[in-house]
C-alpha cells in the first residue's frame, strides 16, 4: 500500500516450503472493502491494529518476518514499535518514513524526483492536478486553492524545544508554496462524492507519476 494492494508475485521473496506466507490488503486497498476508502477510520494506527488483529485471527504468536516496502516500511516500523513482542525480524526496502525531507524530495517542484529523476513526469502530474481543480466547480476550486495556499499555523507561540528543525523547514516550505500541488491533490482526493470523477482522475495521475519516478529511479 497505500492503494495498490497485494499481488501473488509479492510472495516470491519467501520460500513457501519454509514459510507460511500471508499477504495483507490494508484498508481501502486491493480486495479490502470498501475499496478506495482513505479518509474514514483509515489512519496509520488503524492499520497497525489491523495487523495485530490479523495475527490473532490466524493464531500466530509472533511474526517471524515482516517485509515492508515503501509505505509498507512505514507501516512495518509503526507496527513493530507498537507491538514489539509480535515481531521477530523486519526486512525493509525502499524505506519511506514520510519525513518532511522525504515528502519534499518526492512531491515538490524543486525536489529530487522532479529535478533529477523525471522532470517531465512531475510537469505532467502538476498540469493534471491544475486542470482538474480549475475545471471543477467554483466551490471545489475555491476550497482547494485556499487549503493549498493557507500557511501553516505560526510557531511564534511555541518554544524552540517544541518544534524540530524539520517541522520548521516544513512550515517554511508551506509558506512559500512549495507544496501547493501536493495540497491541491490532497483536497481533491478527500473531496465529497459529488467529485468522484475528479478523485479518480487525480488518483490516476498520482499513480502514473509514482510509477514513472519509481521506474526511472532504478536507472540512476
Amino acid at each position: 500500500g497505500p492503494g495498490a494492494g497485494c499481488f501473488p508475485n509479492h510472495a516470491r521473496f519467501f520460500n513457501p516450503t519454509k514459510y507460511r506466507i500471508i499477504l495483507l490488503d490494508q484498508r481501502g486497498c486491493g480486495k479490502s472493502t470498501p475499496r478506495g476508502q482513505v479518509f474514514q477510520q483509515n489512519t496509520l494506527l488503524d492499520l497497525v491494529h489491523d495487523c495485530e488483529r490479523l495475527k490473532q485471527h490466524l493464531h500466530i504468536s509472533s511474526w517471524d518476518v515482516i517485509l515492508g516496502g515503501s509505505w509498507g516500511s512505514t507501516l512495518a516500523l509503526a507496527y513493530s514499535q507498537t507491538y514489539p513482542q509480535s515481531v521477530r525480524h523486519l526486512i525493509l526496502r525502499g524505506v519511506c518514513t514520510l519525513r518532511p525531507s522525504e515528502i519534499n524530495w518526492l512531491f515538490t517542484p524543486n525536489g529530487g524526483a522532479a529535478q533529477i529523476v523525471d522532470t517531465d513526469a512531475w510537469a505532467e502530474f502538476e498540469r493534471s492536478i491544475v486542470n482538474i481543480t480549475s475545471s471543477s466547480s467554483s466551490t471545489m476550486t475555491t476550497a482547494t486553492t485556499k487549503a493549498a495556499t493557507t500557511p501553516m499555523p505560526t510557531t511564534a507561540s511555541r518554544t524552540t524545544t517544541e518544534i524540530s528543525n524539520e517541522e520548521a523547514q516544513q512550515q517554511q516550505e508551506n509558506d512559500t508554496g512549495e507544496r501547493d500541488v501536493l495540497h491541491a491533490y490532497y483536497n481533491v482526493l478527500l473531496s465529497g462524492d459529488d467529485y468522484a470523477a475528479e478523485r479518480l482522475r487525480a488518483a490516476q495521475s498520482w499513480m502514473r507519476y509514482e510509477m514513472r519516478i519509481s521506474s526511472a529511479a532504478q536507472d540512476i
